[in-house]
């Protein structure tokens, strides 16, 4: 089996969670108290030859993606509880779930009562995300209001026991309707969120 350390958490590459264009989600484990997570990895090579076939900033966007992340805390939003860089990759360690929701909808058939509790937590979370505050430390600390997901959907809600949460804010934008003029002016490619993201999501 493939062993990795990194900071302080070990890393089980052959215990894969997930896979995407840019790297892949793998099992890891803290090192001080043996607590399970999930570890997202971003390989940089990927990263810079997607980057310069879209044309995009794609490296300001896995920036937002961890400041955003790293700054929700809710029992209903999966936690990052940091990222980290090395010369090939960019890690980032997550609260790991059990399964996805669709899997869990697969296994076990929903009452009406377990369907209210369920909805009703995620748009408690969906609520949250609205008046959260986030300070972007990439724009000066600027300070957002509320944000949007923009690809919710059965896949990016993880169910941990029997509680739902939202993960996979690689999409997600600042909601800061105020600001919209300047934002698409801006030319600072973490701005420029609103002609990236037209379009972008998951197709049914």
């Amino acid at each position: 089996m493939e062993i990795k350390k990194v900071g302080n958490y070990t890393l089980y590459y052959e215990r894969q969670l997930g896979k995407g264009v840019l790297g892949e989600v793998i099992e890891g484990e803290r090192i001080d108290n043996k607590e399970k997570v999930a570890v997202k990895i971003v390989k940089k090579s990927a990263l810079q030859d997607k980057q310069r076939f879209e044309n995009i900033g794609l490296s300001k966007c896995l920036q937002r993606e961890i400041i955003i992340q790293k700054s929700l805390n809710n029992p209903n939003i999966i936690k990052m509880y940091e990222a980290k860089e090395s010369a090939n990759n960019i890690y980032m360690f997550m609260e790991k779930g059990d399964c996805t929701l669709l899997d869990y909808q697969k296994q076990k058939l929903f009452d009406n009562d377990s369907v209210t509790q369920l909805m009703k937590q995620l748009l408690s979370a969906l609520q949250y995300m609205s008046e959260v505050k986030i300070i972007n430390q990439l724009q000066d600390d600027k300070e957002y209001e509320g944000i949007c997901h923009l690809d919710l959907k059965p896949q990016n809600i993880l169910m941990v026991g029997n509680i739902p949460k939202i993960t996979d804010f690689g999409m997600s934008i600042q909601k800061n309707q105020e600001q919209s003029e300047k934002l698409l002016n801006s030319e600072d490619e973490l701005c420029q969120t609103h002609h990236f993201y037209l379009g972008k999501g998951t197709l049914v």
